[in-house]
C-alpha cells in the first residue's frame, strides 16, 4: 500500500500545550521503518504548521466561545484537500496529531472524496470524550472538544 503522511502540529484547539509534539513522537519511536517493514511504500511526509498560540494575532484568537476558529478552520480547509488529493492518488492518508480539532479536516477530506463516487463513510470515534460540543455548550470554547458537531 502506498501511504501518504501528514504530520499535523497543532494544539491550538486544546486547553493545554503540547498535542503539537504528537507527530513527532511517533516518528522518533520509528513509524516509517516499521510500515516499510510492512511491506508499506511512504510516498511522502507533509508538515502541517501553525503559529503558536503566543505568536498568534488578537483577530486569530477568535471568539472567547470558538478560540482560535479562524486558524483552525483555515488548517482543517487544507488538511481536508490534502487528504481528498491522497485519496484520488489511490493512497492511504495517514494523519498524525494530537488535538481532535484536527479531525475536522480529516473525516472532511474523506467524505468529499468518497461523496464524489456515491459512496458513504462511517467512522468509530475512540475517545474519554464525546467531542460534540458546540460554541453555545463548550464550557472552554476550546475547538478540541467540538470536532464531532463540526462535522
Amino acid at each position: 500500500m502506498n501511504v501518504s503522511i501528514s504530520t499535523v502540529h497543532l494544539d491550538l484547539g486544546a486547553g493545554r500545550r503540547g498535542t503539537d509534539m504528537g507527530p513527532s513522537a511517533i516518528h522518533v519511536a520509528g513509524l516509517v521503518p516499521r510500515l516499510e517493514r510492512l511491506g508499506h511504500s511512504i510516498d511522502g511526509v507533509e508538515s502541517f504548521d501553525v503559529e503558536s498560540a503566543e505568536g498568534a494575532n488578537r483577530a486569530e484568537h477568535g471568539e472567547h466561545n470558538a478560540r482560535f476558529l479562524p486558524v483552525i478552520a483555515e488548517l482543517c480547509a487544507r488538511i481536508a484537500d490534502k487528504t481528498e488529493q491522497d485519496c484520488e492518488a489511490g493512497r492511504f492518508p495517514l494523519v498524525l496529531g494530537g488535538d481532535h480539532a484536527q479531525a475536522i479536516g480529516t473525516i472532511s477530506g474523506l467524505a468529499r472524496f468518497y461523496k464524489k463516487r456515491g459512496q458513504r463513510i462511517g467512522g468509530v470515534w475512540v475517545d474519554a470524550h464525546t467531542d460534540m460540543n458546540t460554541p453555545d455548550s463548550s464550557p472552554s470554547g476550546n475547538i478540541h472538544g467540538m470536532p464531532l458537531a463540526a462535522l
